[in-house]
């Protein structure tokens, strides 16, 4: 089959900086396949727990369901993956097969992901960090009431299991040389992040109570006796200024204002978390620029404020002020979170090469230094933004350092980025199944206010499962096999979405902005000329001819109306004795050869049980199961096994009471007739 569309992809894959293979987690999620969607997960995004509590979701922005109801809750169901495998053990070490040795300075997201990369492909990995433990920013700097520190420790366990060495209080430039690293090791990367916070140089700013973002953060997560002062101001419109302020409110601030130069719509803090902040009391002021901090006996008593007007000309920064009109408001603390810098300090007196605004020199083509086989990544080169795009730097920072150790020279990067599927049109929207968004619970404003419990709740499974069949698996449904197609025009006139045509050429070929994977024109195609990609997901056929030693029936059911959980064994669902149950993303792909197939592995029944027509995941307007039940039945009459043994059943979507009475219902049918012709034959123990 020929694969002309590898590189289109979902656009919220698209969307995603390390383009996380979303669909197929989801899906897997969706299927009850939870450890799968964890490997899936961490192939990309190797901090699973963390990410998916803290991640800005750019995926979610660009979700094709946003155009039908609500986009899918990606982000909640990563975590999902995470917790429900957080009692697994972590993997296996990679045998370290290259010889060769690769340091890494600084265990924040992009080195962690360097870290994860190099280790996977066979490199010996040491990961040199400062702080008493790895993380970073989402270690030092995120409070524990969005990221508890355990999640943190776990997710760097799954990495350091790998067979990472990870040495921690060890600073550079201080506990080690930079030089003797440079020196011991084949190559070296720089992830130092961005750890000092700035302050502005305005009248005032050295007066007791002016304090910085990052290291009032850092107090806040591992001072137990932190406090703050009653009226607090935090200076800065981003998300870490919403850290700040919110967990000013947690120690003790009664009165928290915020003031940012940009306007409403342009503060660049994530809405949800702006949102969430003023729930929970904090005050906004947006277009408002700091002037000069009012001190009285060298402490803090208010600040005064100047009428932002405009904060970009031609996209750059160049803020303009309204001088006559200020305000002063009292306050007892000011904290500053209007930017971030990189600690170069341990690279003084070496050829590393920085500027004199401490950014470390490098091509963003090869990632290397000034210095041969020293490369860097992450926010000490990409500057300040979401953790997900410092990974994307570490991934890329990995395949640098690995053809670099595998060729002894640094060469360009030349890494194709995928393109979007299109949006999906309205005549198909008109006709998609709504399945409005399940809302993530928080925890109530007052009371998470006070402390530092989580205020987002991850999904039970349940909610993850339904939220991931949401997923419209954009790109994964039908596939020609070119030539096989004999242009019938069957599967144009079997879809429901208008996704078939018939190219020039006289091959079919779908437009996938309209596909729905439904899986109608594989099952109905009579040359056999169209895959689905996630029937061979599934294994429907595999699974249809699994034989078991009792007498059985198989049971073909919809993993969308009554859901089977595979792995981890933790959470398994208990198998149904006699039954072997084959669930299908939707039993609209079921084909007669599925339900013969059971039949020659022994089964003396075939159940189908299918959701009503108007409760399925597809309005396909024709009851396709029946169809394909009714022909079967006819083939089994012609054969001599008897249409009895092959039953079609209407269950009640997400009912599972609904169907065990079927299955049940069929089991004592299947008794009174006795086993199966062609399972005697096959199994003689029956």
């Amino acid at each position: 089959m020929k694969d002309k569309v590898s590189n289109i992809k979902p656009p919220c894959i698209v969307a995603c900086p390390v383009h996380a293979d979303i669909q197929t987690y989801v899906g897997y999620i969706g299927q009850g396949r939870f450890k799968e969607a964890l490997d899936v997960i961490r192939e990309g995004c190797t901090l699973p727990g963390s990410l998916g509590r803290i991640c800005n979701h750019p995926c979610e922005s660009e979700c094709r369901r946003n155009k039908v109801d609500e986009a899918v809750s990606i982000r909640s169901i990563k975590r999902f993956a995470a917790d429900v495998c957080m009692g697994l053990p972590h993997p296996d070490p990679i045998p370290k097969i290259k010889g060769k040795k690769v340091a890494i300075i600084g265990g924040g997201p992009s080195g962690l992901t360097a870290a994860y990369d190099l280790a996977k492909d066979g490199f010996d990995v040491t990961i040199i960090e400062k702080n008493d433990a790895c993380g970073g920013a989402i270690y030092t700097g995120v409070p524990k009431y969005r990221l508890p520190k355990d999640i943190v420790a776990w997710d760097v366990e799954a990495i350091a299991s790998l067979g990472v060495e990870i040495k921690t209080n060890t600073e550079v430039g201080k506990n080690i040389s930079f030089n003797d690293i440079v020196k011991d090791y084949d190559a070296v990367l720089i992830a130092i992040g961005l750890s000092i916070s700035r302050g502005l140089p305005i009248p005032g700013a050295d007066a007791e109570g002016v304090l910085l973002a990052l290291p009032f953060l850092k107090m806040v997560n591992f001072d137990e006796s932190a406090k703050a002062a009653k009226r607090v101001i935090v200076i800065g419109g981003g998300n870490v200024a919403i850290d700040v302020a919110r967990s000013a409110r947690r120690i003790g601030a009664e009165d928290v204002k915020m003031f940012c130069l940009e306007s409403d719509e342009e503060m660049p803090a994530s809405p949800w978390e702006i949102e969430e902040a003023k729930e929970e009391g904090v005050q906004m002021f947006p277009s408002w620029g700091p002037k000069e901090i009012t001190v009285k006996d060298g402490k803090v008593v208010g600040m005064v404020f100047k009428r932002c007007l405009s904060v970009f000309e031609n996209g750059m920064f160049n803020p303009k002020f309204d001088e006559c009109e200020l305000t002063e408001v009292e306050t007892d603390n000011v904290i500053f979170s209007i930017g971030q810098g990189a600690d170069v300090s341990g690279f003084v007196n070496t050829e590393l090469s920085v500027d004199e605004r401490g950014r470390i020199a490098f091509n963003p083509s090869t990632m290397q230094t000034n210095m041969k086989g020293v490369f860097a990544c992450g926010e000490v080169v990409t500057g300040p933004g979401a953790a997900v795009a410092a990974m994307k730097s570490g991934h890329r920072a990995a395949t640098a350092i690995a053809r670099f150790l595998e060729t002894g020279k640094a060469a360009a990067l030349h890494l194709s980025e995928p393109t979007a599927i299109g949006q999906v049109p309205d005549s198909v929207v008109d006709i998609i199944t709504k399945l409005p968004r399940t809302p993530v619970e928080m925890a109530n404003p007052v009371e998470r206010a006070t402390n530092f419990g989580e205020v987002e709740f991850g999904f039970d499974q349940k909610t993850a499962m339904f939220e991931a069949r949401r997923c419209m698996s954009c790109g994964a449904g039908a596939r020609i096999i070119e030539e096989k197609c004999a242009a019938c025009l069957t599967c144009v006139r079997v879809c429901p979405y208008g996704a078939p045509y018939v190219r020039e050429a006289r091959v079919a070929n779908f437009a996938l902005e309209n596909c729905q994977a439904c899986g109608i024109c594989a099952a109905e195609c009579p040359a056999l000329a169209i895959d689905i990609k996630l029937n061979i997901d599934t294994g429907i056929a595999v699974r249809a001819s699994r034989s078991l030693d009792e007498p059985f029936i198989t049971a073909f059911t919809c993993q969308y109306s009554v859901p089977e959980v595979l792995n981890p064994d933790t959470v398994k669902t208990a198998p149904l004795a006699g039954v072997n149950q084959v669930a299908m993303l939707c039993n609209n792909r079921i084909d007669t050869l599925h339900i013969l197939a059971a039949f020659e592995a022994g089964a003396d029944g075939v159940l189908v049980a299918a959701c009503p027509d108007e409760k399925c995941r597809h309005n396909k307007g024709v009851d396709w199961p029946k169809i394909r039940v009714d022909r079967a039945k006819d083939m089994l009459n012609g054969i001599g096994l008897g249409a009895d043994r092959l039953e079609f059943a209407k269950v009640a979507k997400g009912s599972a009471p609904g169907l065990a009475s079927a299955i049940n219902t069929f089991k004592d049918k299947i008794k009174e007739l006795g086993p199966s012709p062609a399972s005697k034959q096959l199994t003689p123990s029956k």
